[in-house]
């Protein structure tokens, strides 16, 4: 299957809470790569200002797409994210051969 490496990536539900939790930033270097968020319109955790909140670490394009539903939405929408990341990857790997 084609979503093989994204349904892997996605596989556990929780595992991104649990990353938060042991989480701790201390470097606060932008990177030189562009940075896209996904966020749920219905998400109870990340609303669109804290999901703007990772333009900060880049020094490259940014852009955000919001999806419905909540914080999981990827469980519903995964086809539509799955296809929007290899357009995004794509768009990235032909603009850096120029």
């Amino acid at each position: 299957s084609t979503l093989f490496p994204y349904t892997t990536l996605f596989r556990s539900g929780s595992c991104d809470f649990r990353l938060i939790e042991s989480y701790r930033h201390i470097d606060k270097k932008t990177i030189k790569a562009p940075v896209h968020v996904y966020y749920g319109t219905e998400d109870r955790t990340v609303k669109k200002p804290q999901a703007e909140t990772w333009k900060k670490y880049t020094n490259s394009e940014f852009s955000m797409r919001e999806f419905e539903g909540g914080h999981f939405f990827i469980k519903d929408k995964m086809s539509e994210l799955c296809e929007d990341i290899k357009r995004r990857i794509g768009k990235t790997l032909i603009l850096n051969e120029g």
